[in-house]
């Protein structure tokens, strides 16, 4: 085995693929990692508890995660302490079944029910194919691009993802002469009288129907060209809805109800407003505006849900339960980009990329968190899901003094929770496969590999080897590095004797699985990517690094789980460059890039059969290698014939 040498001292920090670095981690109640966060964030939300939030605030919260059954990892129920002073007609304790209003959040249930029943088959269609109202306004109202919007320029996909360049409402909210207080006069803050016919007659109270809401938003400008930026639309959420009766020819309601309240068995998740007894209600039920209700805006932030029932719901996005795998991965992904560089948006996520960079290995590793929040009247919501862990949290809060509360707990399980499941994973991935690797069976190779030797290719004619060295700047023609592995003193195969491969997976302060060694019938393959790398020229002077990557690949059958991970080959004494264009981060441009007999170089396959067992199969080698037993009890498996 040849040992690399770098020319300088992890001149460059790896740069993973975007996506988890390690296998999703499992069992969070049994992780000791896991408890001693949960004791952080418990200690945390104490304080909250016993401060003046916690007295005027009531709330839920969960972790949960896709191998939960029916209770999250972590719960944490309170109640305020003013509640009783309220006279609540509500409930008097807070726990996992308790009701909150839950605002925007209601955007999550409606974009959930559309590609539930419709797919985003329609996506890039525009929304005046279903909505017939909007095709008449486009075909009647005259204007310019100033004054008119381009209805027909504006899709199902741009409405779902704060792209269509709508206002944020009509008159439900952000209309002043619905809005403001009667006592206030608008021309005295600067407004000018205004014609009786442009004073909305509906919106917060009398609440506008259909046709009243297509007459209101006729009057309206764009507030943007189609798909120039996002702006947040409840406009859009209502409109989707209409697409989407139109398209399936049943009721929004009813399809709600069909395709996630009753599929999932949630017993306290509403579209209207349940009995006031089982929500949390921090004052009476007219102050709070409890049985309030947005009319045809519901689609967009009327509905009531508990917390556990939140966490049913992100459970069954997580384990693909409804969706698709494909078509939850598609959801799942930004649609736009937003000002702040660690942020995006989606249909209809806020979408969050939280840096882990706590070491200089870990410079480029980021977690993107996919989350939607809501506000109505005394309460607020949240929900967010982590897709590299397959774990979510919700939390709902309810009283009259929330301020940025919120914000508060979010940025404590920002903190505290995401950081320990990065180490969860990665502490559960080093038990299971971080050790050696060797060929378990007698001859290691499949019975249908074709062995064939292998006579190494000389000098181009008329230049010799000797010539060669002599000239070291010579990359094409290879320079005293031509001997190396491809030559007539490295056998590539034996027949008749054992198999001599193997490999070495370590855990280090890096991210993903490291190969510290690898071996190929004798052969160090380590040395045949820095080959391959450096074009056949100095593998001895770059410092290799081999990461290997979880893929969304995955097959289980009868107790025996294998998983696709694609490696990246990186050389880690390259100069490390950010300027406006050059970076040492692009290695998404880099997977599959070597080939053998069609069977790519960097995937590998590593399976965990029930009886504990687990093998690696690099799959442009054609083996399967066992780690070896850490004792007695583990046994060899079969030899499995090439997939």
């Amino acid at each position: 085995t040849v040992v690399l040498c770098p020319l300088s001292d992890a001149a460059t920090p790896n740069c993973p693929l975007l996506g988890p670095v390690f296998p999703k981690p499992h069992n969070l109640t049994s992780s000791s990692i896991m408890q001693a966060a949960f004791a952080n964030f418990t200690t945390f939300l104490q304080g909250r508890d016993a401060a003046i939030e916690g007295q005027e605030n009531s709330y839920s919260l969960e972790v949960f995660s896709g191998g939960d059954q029916d209770t999250s990892a972590f719960t944490w129920y309170h109640t305020a302490t003013n509640l009783p002073s309220f006279n609540s007609t509500g409930v008097t304790e807070v726990d996992g079944d308790s009701v909150y209003r839950i605002g925007s959040l209601t955007k999550l249930f409606t974009m959930y029910t559309f590609l539930i029943e419709a797919g985003d088959y329609y996506w890039n269609a525009p929304i005046t194919d279903f909505v017939g109202e909007l095709q008449t306004i486009a075909a009647n109202k005259t204007g310019d691009a100033l004054n008119k919007v381009s209805w027909n320029d504006i899709t199902i996909g741009a409405l779902a993802s704060h792209l269509a360049g709508l206002s944020s409402d009509t008159s439900v909210m952000g209309e002043l002469t619905q809005s403001v207080p009667d006592n206030i006069e608008l021309v005295y803050l600067g407004f000018p009288p205004l014609p009786e016919a442009d004073i909305p007659t509906c919106g917060t109270w009398p609440e506008c129907d259909r046709a009243e809401f297509f007459n209101i938003l006729q009057r309206f400008d764009p507030a943007f060209a189609p798909f120039g930026t996002a702006a947040y639309s409840n406009i859009a959420y209502q409109i989707l809805s209409y697409a989407l009766e139109a398209i399936t020819g049943k009721g929004f309601e009813q399809m709600l109800d069909e395709s996630i309240i009753s599929r999932l068995g949630l017993k306290s998740t509403s579209y209207n407003a349940p009995y006031e007894s089982v929500g949390i209600i921090p004052g009476t039920v007219k102050s709070t505006n409890w049985y309030y209700s947005l009319g045809e805006e519901n689609p967009a932030g009327n509905m009531y849900a508990s917390s556990s029932d939140i966490a049913r719901i992100g459970r069954s996005i997580i384990n693909y339960e409804i969706l698709s795998g494909p078509q939850t991965r598609r959801w799942m992904k930004p649609t736009s980009m937003d000002t702040d560089p660690r942020a995006a948006i989606g249909a209809p996520w806020g979408i969050r990329s939280i840096y882990l960079n706590n070491s200089f290995a870990e410079t480029y590793r980021v977690v993107d968190t996919y989350d939607k929040g809501g506000a109505i009247s005394v309460w607020v919501s949240f929900m967010v899901i982590v897709p590299d862990y397959d774990v979510g949290f919700i939390l709902l809060i309810a009283g009259n003094n929330i301020n940025d509360l919120e914000m508060q707990f979010l940025d404590a399980w920002g903190t505290i929770i995401i950081p320990a499941l990065e180490a969860t994973a990665k502490d559960q991935a080093g038990t299971q496969y971080a050790g050696t690797y060797s060929v378990a069976a007698p001859s290691g190779n499949s019975s249908d590999a074709i062995l064939r030797p292998r006579t190494p290719a000389g000098p181009p004619p008329g230049v010799s080897v000797a010539e060669d060295v002599l000239n070291p700047t010579n990359k094409t023609l290879s320079n005293s590095t031509a001997i190396l592995n491809a030559t007539s003193s490295a056998v590539p195969y034996d027949a008749s004797s054992p198999l001599n491969s193997s490999m070495t997976i370590v855990m280090d302060e890096k991210p993903g699985l490291g190969i510290s060694s690898w071996i190929s019938n004798g052969t160090d393959m380590r040395l045949t990517v820095a080959q391959l790398m450096t074009n056949y020229s100095d593998p001895y002077w770059i410092d290799l690094s081999i990461r290997l990557y979880p893929t969304d690949l995955v097959v289980t059958d009868d107790g025996t789980r294998t998983q696709s991970f694609k490696a990246l080959f990186e050389d880690l004494a390259s100069p490390l460059v950010e300027k406006t264009y050059s970076t040492a981060c692009a290695t998404w441009i880099g997977p599959t890039a070597y080939v053998y007999g069609s069977l790519a170089l960097d995937q590998f396959f590593i399976t965990t059969y029930s009886n504990g067992t687990v093998t690696i199969d690099p799959r442009a080698l054609r083996v399967t290698l066992e780690k070896e037993a850490t004792s007695p009890s583990k046994r060899n498996i079969r030899k499995k014939p090439v997939l």
